[in-house]
């Protein structure tokens, strides 16, 4: 600071020192996943845990975290990859004095729930109706002298479980085999094969 004397000639010059102090700002202004809201909804007093849950389809999720104050740094944000069940994932912002304050996010993403084959294969006959993965009955019809039949239910996703495949005797002129489909959260469904043996071929006219 320049001061003139009042004779107009005399300057004395005073020099300031101002120290500004580092913020220790920790807070969050938002807080925020891609289509998808918190519970509870963002508070910047609540380091959590937020409950989010999504769908199987997202195997990611984009994460944004605005700090209060522009000198904090924010980690944890972003592009996050999610696992089936439960993903614990932590936002830390460290202010420009070194404090830092930890939100924590629990983001559950769904299990599939897909019960649908891919594909339903016969070592004999052929399916009526064509295969479709929607339609969950089929009626076959084989030889008579045909003693066994091996049905093959084809996984539509790795994370399903099928039971019922393998070889079926035929000791009956018709046989019901069921294959049961289990999705990854559990659920269940069934594809029934209605097996018939064609005895036309050994009619007889007296």
């Amino acid at each position: 600071v320049k001061v003139t004397a009042a004779d107009g000639e005399t300057i004395q010059v005073y020099t300031l020192h101002v120290n500004v102090g580092k913020s220790a700002n920790t807070y969050l202004s938002e807080l925020s996943i891609s289509d998808n809201a918190l519970d509870p909804n963002f508070i910047k007093g609540f380091i959590g845990p937020y409950q989010v849950t999504v769908d199987n389809a997202y195997n990611s999720v984009y994460i944004t975290a605005t700090p209060e104050v522009s000198s904090s740094v924010v980690t944890g944000a972003g592009v996050r990859k999610l696992d089936v069940g439960d993903n614990n994932i932590e936002i830390s912002v460290k202010s420009e004095s070194g404090d830092v304050r930890v939100y924590t996010l629990v983001i559950e993403r769904r299990a599939n729930s897909d019960t649908t084959l891919s594909d339903l294969l016969l070592s004999d006959g052929e399916l009526s109706p064509a295969f479709d993965s929607a339609a969950h009955e089929y009626n076959v019809i084989i030889p008579e002298e045909l003693n066994e039949i091996t049905i093959n239910g084809v996984k539509n996703r790795n994370e399903q479980t099928i039971e019922g495949n393998g070889i079926y005797k035929l000791t009956n002129k018709s046989t019901d085999i069921a294959i049961t489909v289990t999705a990854e959260n559990g659920d269940t469904s069934d594809y029934v094969v209605h097996v018939t043996k064609d005895m036309s071929s050994n009619s007889k006219i007296e």
